[in-house]
């Protein structure tokens, strides 16, 4: 995924890929350049997650509580990392601007 930095020397501000109103708050740039808001991020990428998951899954009640409890576990770690690696960043770039000051 790209910070919204990197995502400065695109020609145009993305907007967001599901509601199409709103300017993208991330970006992954790929083949496509795929941006999401807050808002989205929060009601509409775990809904897309869950029916990614669970439509790979036979319907039967065991398989699909098993594969959905791995994969949550999965989730939620990748979630908690990019919160952390975003945190480290923001902590590090504020800790540059502050560095003559913090003695």
């Amino acid at each position: 995924m790209a910070r919204m930095k990197d995502a400065e020397r695109l020609s145009e501000q993305p907007v967001c890929i599901f509601c199409r109103g709103r300017s993208a708050d991330a970006v992954w740039i790929g083949k496509q350049t795929v941006g999401v808001c807050q808002p989205c991020a929060i009601d509409i990428l775990p809904k897309l997650i869950g029916d990614a998951v669970c439509n790979r899954v036979n319907a039967d009640r065991e398989g699909l509580q098993d594969v959905a409890e791995r994969h949550w576990t999965a989730a939620k770690g990748n979630f908690f990392e990019s919160i952390f690696r975003n945190a480290c960043r923001i902590l590090d770039e504020w800790q540059q601007g502050h560095a003559g000051r913090l003695n």
